[in-house]
């Protein structure tokens, strides 16, 4: 007979992560397409996806494959976080979102103030993520891409949860825009 593991000792391993992505012409360059070459470096499988609009933003998000969702975008933000943007100039609310279409997920986000506490909130709870990972304030491109490399490398590499990772982040480093986990 094998061995009988113990639920809460388990640790949920990442199996892939789907990045969306929202660029604009004035962006720097794309941090989607750069985590997707990190991802294929770490062995990990990922599927790189640039969205236009609202519609298929959301259509992507509902079929995500993976348990981990990398949002790269920007926000709206007026002067709170009001909601994603996309190429098309839509807007994505909290309520455009299906009920439970993260179920469990991991969530990380690195638009601006999408980290905004009034929208964080309702959103992981809408989408039922177990986590959404975003900034308080308005990283600039090369901050956002360092937080991301040196989350998913504690997490997926040292195999860290997701709230282990944090408070290691939260410590130990200096990166001027505070990412908060919501669980």
């Amino acid at each position: 007979m094998g061995k009988k593991r113990k639920r809460g000792n388990r640790r949920r391993k990442i199996d892939g992560v789907l990045i969306l992505e929202s660029i604009d012409k004035n962006d720097p360059g794309s941090e989607g397409r750069f985590l997707s070459h990190m991802f294929n470096l770490m062995d990990v499988r990922s599927q790189y996806i640039e969205v236009r609009t609202k519609r298929q933003f959301i259509a992507m998000f509902d079929a995500n494959p993976f348990n981990a969702v990398h949002i790269t975008t920007h926000g709206y933000v007026t002067p709170n976080f009001d909601g994603f943007w996309t190429p098309a100039e839509d807007r994505l609310w909290t309520e455009d979102f299906s009920e439970g279409s993260a179920k469990e997920k991991l969530i990380v986000s690195t638009a601006c103030r999408s980290g905004f506490k009034a929208f964080a909130q309702p959103f992981r709870k809408r989408v039922s993520a177990k986590y959404y990972i975003a900034p308080e304030g308005r990283p600039k491109f090369h901050n956002a891409i360092y937080f991301a490399h040196w989350f998913y490398h504690n997490v997926i590499v040292l195999k860290l949860a997701p709230r282990e990772a944090m408070k290691k982040y939260e410590e130990g480093y200096k990166n001027p825009h505070d990412f908060t986990l919501f669980d």
